[in-house]
């Protein structure tokens, strides 16, 4: 009775210690090699374990199952869900901070040092540079973020480690994966934010700067004059004043901007380096025309009452001398001043590249020679005459016998048998007539590159041994031994519909035609536009990716510096930052290198664009490995 009694007293003894007393699982602890996402143990039944009991068959140990009380393992489950809030704010917050810090570093760095050399070439004033340093700020987070976004996560998981917090956080459950988040979402945010820069606000920006460089002519002209450089023209021409000033916008003249200046000397230099001529003058005016498009400025220098001497000549008086140029913006040309819409648009339209558009209108230029001689041969062949008119309007009718090629692309007027001559016929209005007789004859098509402003084809005339009768001048007839007129068009003509077609529809055209009638000289410039939009494509592919690449560039070097700093805890920063500091910038000069060979060679550029940032995710991956590991 007195066994039984014990044996019935263990048993209740072990019941209530197992009904009192869950065990470590069932409390909801974990240790550090726990797997989970918060602090909270998942929920699982508790295993076997040894008891020790003195009663039963031989006394010893027995293997004892305890059964945990319902409501601690509800406890148990309802502590599954928490996530460590505080503990990622706490750490997202300094990592902001060391984010914002050198960004705000970088970019003021880089800024400035963008701004010096145009400040230092005159191409800029004190108020100009800090304007153009403030343009430059969000362009220069391109470059700034992804390095700062680094160097920030390396600081701040390296405190977060070396002063062991993250020791603790790890001993109190909270695993390697949950330590990252607030990095990973940091990356993800500042990602999205470049990458929506780059497509929207950069580009922007390199246009406002651009402009204030390049378009700006009248203060590029008073910025080098004031600081006394000399201006070199297009031409290759030199200009020098003593003083110079703004009078703003002139409505008579149309011009957007009149400069005045005083004490000129300009010459040309010649290969050698000796003046091939020199003109002074005390005045000299400067007319700048923007066009509407804002896409170049012309402008006209003229010097009043100049003095010019030339290369083994004595000095003239030459009265007035002129230039005329035209400064064009670069953001014409290249793709990185467009948007990713703006991009598509332009694709549309290639015409707006200025290099396209002078390979288009050649071909233009080129297609309409071949419909303007057959025009041509049919109006002589037919009526053995052919009606021209000029820029005013006067019409011109040319009788000649046929028309001969000639080798430098011009025709020859055949002169008729019977006058043996070319004779013109100028109808100049109010019943006026001017005659022309011109022993040799020829006509040819101006190399003036057809454009919007100028669609019709221009023609010149060149007589020989001309006599003029106008029975309206004194002095009766005249004769010259060479006269050149010019330019003139075919009567009535509209200009070419080729203009208003598509550049695609163009060269498709062009290599029709020049199947057809077996010209080189339109296959080559159908060849040469079309290697123009390939090359276009080209440049488009290569900086939409590069955009997108730098984009994720920048979330997996933020998170390759938060990586070596947990992992790197005992070491010193620079040098945890030099762990990953390297491996990023590999990444970026793959970035630009794949940008590069994209441009030139096409889709295979994007192996090495990519494969920099593969590589530097793979190393990310390979370094939490190692911290997992340990």
């Amino acid at each position: 009775m007195e066994e039984a009694g014990e044996e019935e007293g263990d048993t209740k003894l072990e019941a209530e210690e197992g009904m009192a007393s869950p065990t470590v699982e069932e409390a909801g602890l974990r240790g550090p090699g726990a797997r989970g996402f918060g602090g909270a143990a998942p929920c699982y039944r508790p295993p076997r374990r040894q008891g020790f009991t003195s009663g039963g068959r031989g006394g010893g140990f027995e293997e004892v199952r305890l059964a945990p009380r319902r409501s601690d393992h509800n406890h148990a489950c309802s502590m599954r869900a928490r996530w460590p809030i505080i503990l990622w704010s706490y750490l997202g917050a300094d990592l902001w901070r060391f984010v914002a810090l050198t960004a705000a570093t970088l970019v003021g760095v880089i800024a400035f040092a963008a701004a010096i050399k145009p400040l230092a070439d005159g191409k800029l004033d004190p108020g100009q540079a800090l304007k153009f340093m403030l343009l430059a700020v969000p362009p220069m987070l391109q470059f700034a973020l992804p390095f700062a976004s680094g160097f920030g996560a390396t600081l701040s998981h390296h405190r977060f480690a070396s002063d062991n917090e993250a020791t603790a956080a790890m001993v109190g459950g909270v695993s390697h994966r949950a330590l990252l988040v607030p990095a990973l979402v940091t990356g993800l945010l500042l990602s999205a934010g470049l990458y929506g820069l780059s497509n929207s606000v950069i580009p922007r920006f390199l246009r406002s700067m651009e402009v204030l460089l390049v378009r700006d002519a009248g203060r590029l002209l008073t910025n080098s004059i004031e600081s006394g450089a000399s201006v070199r023209l297009p031409d290759g021409a030199m200009l020098h004043a003593d003083q110079i000033d703004e009078l703003g916008p002139d409505a008579s003249s149309g011009a957007s901007n009149v400069l005045v200046m005083q004490g000129v000397v300009a010459f040309k230099p010649t290969a050698e380096g000796a003046p091939e001529w020199e003109a002074t003058a005390r005045r000299a005016g400067v007319w700048l025309f923007t066009g509407e498009s804002a896409r170049e400025t012309s402008v006209r220098i003229s010097l009043r009452d100049a003095l010019v001497v030339r290369a083994g000549q004595g000095a003239a008086e030459s009265g007035t001398v002129g230039f005329r140029f035209s400064l064009a913006g670069g953001f014409s040309d290249d793709p990185k001043f467009y948007s990713s819409a703006a991009m598509g648009e332009l694709r549309r339209r290639p015409e707006r590249v200025s290099s396209i558009d002078h390979v288009r209108r050649d071909l233009v230029g080129r297609l309409e020679r071949g419909r303007i001689e057959g025009e041509i041969r049919g109006a002589i062949r037919a009526t053995q005459a052919l009606a021209l008119e000029d820029a005013d309007g006067q019409r011109v009718s040319i009788r000649a016998e046929g028309l001969e090629p000639m080798a430098d692309g011009r025709w020859r007027l055949i002169p008729g048998r019977s006058a043996g001559a070319v004779d013109l016929t100028w109808r100049l209005g109010s019943n006026r007539t001017r005659i022309q007789s011109a022993e040799e004859a020829w006509i040819g098509l101006d190399d003036t590159p057809i454009s919007s402003d100028s669609p019709r084809p221009r023609l010149f005339l060149e007589l020989m041994s001309v006599r003029t009768v106008d029975p309206g001048a004194e002095g009766g007839a005249t004769e010259r031994s060479r006269q050149a007129i010019g330019p003139l068009y075919l009567a009535g003509e509209p200009g070419t519909p080729l203009l208003e077609t598509s550049v695609d529809d163009l060269v498709r055209i062009a290599e029709q035609e020049a199947a057809a009638r077996k010209d080189e000289g339109i296959a080559a410039a159908a060849a040469r536009l079309r290697g123009q939009l390939e090359k276009l494509d080209r440049e488009i592919l290569s900086k939409r990716q590069e955009r997108f690449a730098a984009s994720a560039a920048c979330l997996v070097m933020l998170m390759a510096g938060a990586v070596a700093g947990l992992r790197l805890a005992d070491s010193r920063p620079l040098l945890v930052y030099a762990w990953s500091f390297f491996p990023s910038v590999g990444a970026l000069i793959t970035i630009e290198a794949g940008q590069s060979m994209t441009h030139r060679s096409g889709e295979h550029g994007l192996l090495v664009m990519w494969g920099g940032v593969g590589a530097l995710a793979l190393f990310v991956l390979a370094e939490f490995w190692r911290l997992r590991r340990h």
